[in-house]
């Protein structure tokens, strides 16, 4: 065999196989920054799911006792549901909800927001009516559309927990 001939067959098959594992390594390498990124992104997801549970737990609390004492201990817009984890990490947390998931956890934080404009309608209405505590420290009773709300929001509340608790045990 002509040695030129052998050096281009050598410099083909050498060059072939340095592509093709090239090439290889470039899908496994992609491969493994998808699935980091999934995994990062899933962690972002339950670390969301960890903080919007935590200010669900929060108003929950909040609800709870004030319906068992037929009463209620919060007066907006000084003191409110609050909402400020949904409005940061709600977005890492529709990465990996799922839509039923999704809509359960928005349908709590509804609540949240229909409870806050309630409580302001009635405040207003006492301060109008005369109605309302004497002192800024007694505790405002509820009335019964009052109740069927902040007993309604604790079932969504409760739900969209369950909704999260799953995602947060999710693995990657």
């Amino acid at each position: 065999m002509d040695p030129a001939l052998a050096s281009l067959l050598g410099a083909f098959i050498g060059g072939s196989t340095v592509a093709a594992s090239n090439f290889g390594l470039d899908a496994l390498r992609a491969k493994r920054e998808r699935a980091d990124k999934e995994s990062d992104e899933l962690t972002e997801a339950r670390r969301a799911a960890r903080l919007i549970a935590e200010e669900l737990e929060s108003g929950r609390r909040l609800l709870s006792r004030d319906v068992e004492a037929k009463t209620h201990s919060w007066e907006p817009p000084a003191r409110q549901l609050p909402t400020a984890a949904w409005t940061a990490y709600r977005t890492h947390l529709a990465r990996f909800a799922s839509q039923d998931a999704w809509e359960t956890v928005a349908a709590a934080y509804a609540h949240f927001d229909e409870l806050n404009w309630h409580v302001i309608a009635v405040i207003d209405e006492d301060h109008w009516t005369g109605a309302g505590p004497d002192d800024p420290l007694e505790r405002r009773s509820m009335g019964p559309r009052t109740i069927d709300l902040f007993t309604a929001g604790l079932a969504a509340i409760d739900e969209a927990l369950t909704r999260l608790r799953a995602l947060m045990k999710r693995e990657p």
